[in-house]
Order: structure tokens, then sequence, then C-alpha cells
């Protein structure tokens, strides 16, 4: 949540999308939700890895000088992406999923799960 706010706050999306502390509140709200969906006991797809992205595609952004070519909404959809990229990740790959017949599995017909 912390690197989230320190990252949308570079970008001065508060109080651009975020203008009322309702708003700020209900941001929290919904990364404080992302961040509880990724599992601890989930060495590699975990809220670290999460954040990690972020950081990576924040320096991305402003290395590249797409920064420049992007409007502000466009960022803040990158972003997004990148903190709920792994939301709920099992923390097992396809392969395991369908070869255990796992629910997720069974429920997309072992189609790219």
């Amino acid at each position: 949540v912390q690197v989230a706010m320190n990252i949308f706050s570079k970008y001065r999306f508060f109080p651009k999308f975020f203008g009322t502390p309702e708003q700020v509140h209900r941001l929290i709200q919904f990364l404080s939700k992302v961040q509880a969906g990724y599992h601890r006991e989930n060495h590699y797809h975990n809220h670290i890895h999460a954040a990690d992205v972020l950081q990576t595609v924040h320096w991305m952004i402003n290395k590249s000088g797409i920064a420049n070519k992007i409007t502000d909404t466009d960022c803040l959809g990158i972003l997004l992406a990148a903190i709920v990229h792994d939301y709920d990740h099992p923390g097992v790959n396809n392969a395991f999923l369908v070869n255990t017949r796992d629910d997720i599995a069974l429920h997309f017909n072992d189609q790219s799960v």
C-alpha cells in the first residue's frame, strides 16, 4: 500500500484522480484488499513481488520516456495493472493445476489457467 501511495504521489495523481479524503480512503481500502489477495505463503508471487513489479514499471515509465507520451489515465492504468498482475496467484503453474485437476483448471477447461 505504501509503495503505491508514494509512487502515485510522484505522478501527482492526488488530487487529479483521488481528490477527496473519501476517494483516498477508498484507494487505500482497494490497495489493502489487493495486498491481502497476495498469499504470504507464496514464496515468489506475494505482495513483495507486486511492490517490486510496481517499482520496476514506475522506473521503466520514467527511464523510457514514455511518461511524456501517455496520458495520466494511461499511466494510472499501467501502474494498477502492475499492482494486480499476480493477484490470488496460487504459486503453481498451469500444468500443475491441470494435472491435479484443480477447480480453476476445470473451470477454464484447462485453457490458460
